[in-house]
C-alpha cells in the first residue's frame, strides 16, 4: 500500500472514497487484459465538453459510445421529474382519501353527538359556536394525521437506504440528512443520503391540517344549522 487518498466524495462514474487505485500496467497484467472497456477523459473546461464529445465521434464513429456529464444529468433530472410526478399523483390520491375520511369521520360524529348539539344550543350555544368547536375537532384530527406523516416519513428516510444498501449489498455512507447507499457498476455509482428540510415538513403539516378543516366544514356547518328541539328529539 502507497497510501491512502483522502476523502473525495461520489462522482457520476466511480466512487474513490471506495475503490482502489492501481498502476495501469501492473492491473493489465493482473487482469491479463490488453484492452480497456471505459476510458474517463476530463475537458480543460465545461464549455470544451460538447466540441470534445463531438470530436471524438467525429474519429471513432459508432465503435464507441460517448457520455458526457450533461447527457447524464439530463437523464436523471427526467427520471427524477417523472418520478416526482408519480409521487404527486400518489400524495394527490392519498390527500383525497384522507379528506373523505375525515369527512366520514366527523359525519358520524355530528350524527351521534346530536341531542348533545341539542343540549349545548339549549343552553345558548351560537351556530358559530358549534361551527367552531366541529372545525376545531377536524383540525385536531389534522394534527394528529400530520404529526404522525412526518414522524413515519422521517423514519421511512432513513431507513430506505439502508434497505436498499443491504438489497444492492453495497456501502452505506453517510450524508448531511442520514444514512445512504451506494452502488457501484462498471459505469456508474450511485449515492443517495435522506434530506428533510424543516420547511417541507412544515408545508406537509399545514397542508395536513388544512385538508382536515376543508373535509370539515360540510358537518361541521351542518351541525351548526340544527334546530335545538328536534336535535333533543333525535334518538
Amino acid at each position: 500500500v502507497m497510501g491512502i487518498v483522502a476523502q473525495y466524495g461520489s462522482t457520476a462514474f466511480v466512487s474513490p472514497d471506495s475503490s482502489i487505485f492501481l498502476p495501469l500496467d501492473q492491473l493489465m497484467k493482473i487482469l491479463n487484459r490488453r484492452s480497456y472497456n471505459m476510458l474517463i477523459v476530463k475537458a480543460v473546461s465545461v464549455d470544451a465538453v460538447n466540441d470534445l464529445s463531438s470530436n471524438l465521434n467525429t474519429i471513432y464513429g459508432n465503435s464507441v459510445q460517448i457520455l458526457t456529464v450533461q447527457q447524464l444529468s439530463q437523464t436523471v433530472s427526467t427520471i427524477i421529474g417523472q418520478f416526482g410526478l408519480l409521487l404527486a399523483s400518489i400524495a394527490g390520491i392519498s390527500l383525497s382519501v384522507a379528506g373523505l375520511g375525515t369527512m366520514n369521520i366527523m359525519m358520524i360524529t355530528v350524527l351521534e353527538r346530536t341531542r348533545e348539539i341539542g343540549v349545548m344550543k339549549a343552553v345558548g350555544f351560537r351556530n358559530r359556536d358549534v361551527l367552531f368547536l366541529y372545525l376545531l375537532e377536524a383540525s385536531l384530527i389534522g394534527i394528529i394525521g400530520g404529526i404522525i406523516g412526518i414522524v413515519a416519513g422521517t423514519g421511512g428516510a432513513q431507513i430506505l437506504p439502508q434497505i436498499l444498501g443491504s438489497f444492492l449489498r453495497s456501502p452505506q455512507p453517510r450524508g448531511p440528512g442520514g444514512p445512504g447507499f451506494q452502488q457501484q457498476g462498471q459505469q456508474f455509482s450511485l449515492s443517495y443520503s435522506p434530506v428533510i428540510p424543516v420547511d417541507i415538513a412544515l408545508a406537509a403539516f399545514a397542508l395536513a391540517v388544512a385538508v382536515s378543516i376543508a373535509a370539515g366544514l360540510y358537518p361541521a356547518w351542518r351541525a351548526s344549522r340544527m334546530e335545538p328541539v328536534r336535535a333533543l328529539r333525535y334518538e
